[in-house]
């Protein structure tokens, strides 16, 4: 095909453009956005490719006719700066688009006809003030909504033939984005039309991958991470199913002690969630979790720091001379960071806990303890963990548990001073559990051994006695010399009441 046939077909068609610069588009891609009406809502999930579409989209409605101007909006200054790169990335490798000027000081890319691309944060000195023929937002419903009324869709508004593109991922059930989202799928609107994506359609995502996410979110969650479907949060959605919890405190594991339990059914090292709380009606609160039993160590109100260290170290030593891998995860913010110093300088195996840090998947997860909570309630999900049925405490905060997103749509769990807002008391003994099931990346419990294998562990129950004994001995020795041993009369107190 003659070159001018494919020019001419590249500013007519977005797809044969996409090809052409070497960014081809889904053909459900391209069918999304071909601009016929003046608003498009393209309301999509995370991974499908709805970041580079828009790029391609901008690049190609500059190339097709000289001076337009577009204003790309991203919801935050790194959005905007990844999106700038993507457009500037299919400018550099395209013939195409050969004379394209980037300047990255300014957010620009200007073609060769003209046409210019700027990509700015969401904000309104950043927005106020251009006129452009294509507007288009990226990550609308994390854009506040006076800025983009106030701000962003004036910029259109001297250009009568200027088009606007709300692209997002499905966030809650209010909001100017989905307001236009509505307007667009029920049709009542004539500027107006929406677009679903879903992930299932992203070939470049297999069906097992899309079953296993589908299978570790909350059900609201899903729909709107996998269909594109708005999901009604509200102030929060449970993040834990009654049938979850009821199954969990009817389940019976194995109560093993602290000897030779690694390998045993439901056995697994030792883990110890504490939440610390000195005064008032919080609750100081260490809980143990071995094998998927859930179980409370020690609870108490008005405790001093000093007795919440020891009784960290009275729950884990036990364990520590049996089993080196047993660990206790301590709440390190505020008050915690002093019982931490002081149970590590007791001997204690311990880890700070800080429930704002940044999450292992920061992407889905707004902190460490969104993270950690969603990794609770996969395990109540999947039927690994046995409550304590006498613990009404624990079972009663487990069903006030909220989660909700934040503006970039990541999991957020109800913070304590919300909870305390609508007068549910701070779920400390659920804090605890997670903080316990934390120490673990991926925690599940030992697999089930057969009756054979549990005789062989009985052996092996026999001789551990034996070595424990022998390893006490020998750390009454050491005690008997404070200045080897930083955990003096403590560990010392705690031997005469184990042995």
């Amino acid at each position: 095909m003659a070159d001018h046939v494919l020019l001419a077909r590249a500013r007519q068609d977005l797809g044969a453009f996409a090809e052409l610069v070497g960014r081809p588009l889904a053909t459900w891609q391209a069918a999304s956005l071909t601009l016929e009406r003046r608003t498009t809502v393209i309301v999509a999930p995370r991974q499908t490719g709805k970041s580079r579409s828009l790029a391609v989209l901008a690049l190609h409605r500059a190339f097709r006719t000289a001076g337009i101007r577009v204003l790309v909006v991203s919801a935050g200054e790194d959005a905007a700066k990844r999106l700038l790169s993507e457009v500037r990335a299919v400018a550099a490798d395209s013939p195409l688009l050969a004379g394209s000027v980037v300047d990255e000081l300014a957010s620009l890319v200007t073609l060769s006809n003209g046409s210019e691309i700027r990509s700015v944060p969401a904000s309104e000195r950043a927005v106020r003030g251009w006129t452009v023929d294509l507007l288009i937002v990226d990550e609308a419903a994390s854009v506040e909504d006076d800025l983009l009324h106030g701000a962003a869709l004036p910029t259109t508004a001297a250009r009568p033939d200027a088009r606007i593109v709300l692209a997002g991922s499905p966030r809650g059930t209010a909001g100017a984005f989905y307001e236009a989202a509505c307007r667009g799928f029920a049709g009542t609107d004539v500027h107006t039309v929406a677009v679903r994506w879903r992930l299932r359609d992203a070939t470049w995502i297999s069906a097992e991958a899309i079953a296993a996410l589908r299978e570790g979110l909350p059900p609201a969650l899903a729909r709107a991470e996998l269909d594109g479907e708005f999901a009604d949060i509200g102030d929060g959605l449970r993040l834990f199913e009654d049938a979850w919890i009821d199954a969990a405190v009817a389940r019976e594991l194995p109560g093993l002690g602290s000897l030779a339990v690694r390998d045993r059914p439901g056995g697994g090292p030792l883990r110890l969630g504490v939440d610390v709380a000195r005064s008032g009606h919080d609750e100081t609160v260490g809980v143990q979790v071995r094998g998927g039993r859930v179980r409370v160590a020690f609870a108490g109100h008005g405790w001093d720091l000093m007795r919440t260290a020891e009784a960290v170290v009275r729950a884990t030593c036990e364990d520590r001379l049996a089993d080196s891998s047993a660990l206790a995860a301590v709440d390190e913010t505020g008050l915690g960071a002093g019982v931490v110093d002081r149970a590590r300088q007791l001997g204690a195996p311990v880890r700070g806990f800080v429930s704002a840090a940044r999450a292992r998947q920061p992407q889905r997860y707004a902190n460490v303890r969104a993270e950690a909570y969603s990794g609770l309630a996969d395990a109540l999900r999947d039927g690994l963990l046995d409550l304590d049925a006498s613990d009404r405490v624990l079972i009663g905060q487990l069903r006030q548990v909220r989660w909700t997103t934040d503006r970039l749509g990541r999991i957020l769990i109800e913070s304590k001073d919300a909870l305390r807002a609508r007068g549910v008391v701070s779920p400390d003994r659920a804090d605890a559990v997670v903080m316990a099931l934390s120490l673990d990346a991926a925690w599940r419990p030992r697999e089930v051994l057969s009756a054979e294998d549990r005789a062989a562990r009985e052996l092996e129950e026999a001789l551990a006695i034996h070595a424990r004994a022998v390893r006490v001995q020998e750390a009454r020795l050491r005690w008997n010399h404070p200045k080897d041993w930083a955990g003096g009369s403590v560990m010392g107190n705690v031997l005469g009441e184990r042995w």
